[in-house]
C-alpha cells in the first residue's frame, strides 16, 4: 500500500500559509544573530532563521527578511542598506536566552544589545561590533541585494573576518573543529511554535567512493 501525500499550489496559498508549511519542512535552520548600526551609530541586534552560508570563495552568506508588522523594513535590513556592513554570531543553547529577548518587535530607538545585557567589541575589518556572548562571530560586507517579491527581501554578505573562540578547536592549526563543544541551536518550525532544537545528536555515514567497473 502506497503512503498517501497531500499537494499544495503554492501560487494559491496566502503568504502566511507558505510561511507556515516551508518553515516546518526545512529544518533545522541555523540561526544568525546579527549586530547591525545605523549611519547615525544607534546599534540593532536580532535573530533570523531565514539564513544560511551560500559560497566559500568568495565567502558568502545569505539572509532573508520579512516585513516589519507595521509594514516597514525591519531594522536590521535598513541598517545594512545604509552602512553596507553587518556581523553575524552563532546562536548556542547558553546564549538562547539573550537572543530571544533581541527577537522582540521594540521600537526603533531601543537597543536590544543592552536590554538583553550583551558585552561588545570593537570590529576589525568592519564598523559594527560583535557579541562577546556568542563564540563565534562573522564580520560581513553587503554584497548584493535581491528583491523576490512584494514582502520578502534576501541580503548576500561577503564575509570578511571571522572571531572564532579558540577553545573550539580540537586542533587549531588544521583548522579542525568540535562542532559539539559550542552547543549550537537551529530553529524548529516558524512564528510562536515548533521552539529550537541542539546540535549534539549527530551520527556519520561514510561517503560513497565511485569505482568505474572492470
Amino acid at each position: 500500500m502506497s503512503a498517501e501525500f497531500t499537494s499544495f499550489d503554492l501560487s494559491t496559498m496566502t503568504p502566511g500559509s507558505v510561511y507556515k508549511l516551508l518553515a516546518s519542512l526545512v529544518v533545522p535552520r541555523p540561526i544568525a544573530w546579527v549586530v547591525s548600526r545605523s549611519t547615525a551609530g544607534h546599534l540593532n541586534a536580532a535573530p533570523f532563521s531565514f539564513f544560511n552560508m551560500l559560497a566559500s570563495d568568495p565567502p558568502v552568506v545569505g539572509l532573508g527578511f520579512g516585513m516589519h508588522s507595521t509594514g516597514a523594513d525591519k531594522d536590521t535590513y535598513t541598517n545594512i542598506i545604509e552602512t553596507e556592513e553587518f556581523t553575524v554570531h552563532i546562536v548556542t543553547e547558553e546564549t538562547a536566552e539573550a537572543m530571544n529577548i533581541t527577537a522582540v518587535e521594540a521600537p526603533h530607538h531601543v537597543n536590544e544589545i543592552e536590554l538583553a545585557g550583551l558585552t561588545l567589541a570593537g570590529g576589525v575589518a568592519v564598523k559594527t561590533p560583535r557579541i562577546l556572548e556568542s563564540p563565534a562571530a562573522l564580520e560581513c560586507r553587503l554584497l548584493q541585494t535581491i528583491q523576490p517579491g512584494r514582502t520578502s527581501k534576501i541580503i548576500l554578505g561577503e564575509v570578511v573576518y571571522a572571531h572564532v573562540l579558540t577553545s573550539a578547536f580540537s586542533d587549531l592549526e588544521k583548522l579542525n573543529m568540535d562542532v559539539h563543544a559550542i552547543h549550537q541551536i537551529g530553529r524548529m518550525q516558524g512564528g510562536l511554535g515548533g521552539g529550537y532544537t541542539r546540535t549534539r545528536d549527530t551520527f556519520d555515514i561514510p561517503r560513497p567512493v565511485w569505482k568505474e567497473r572492470s
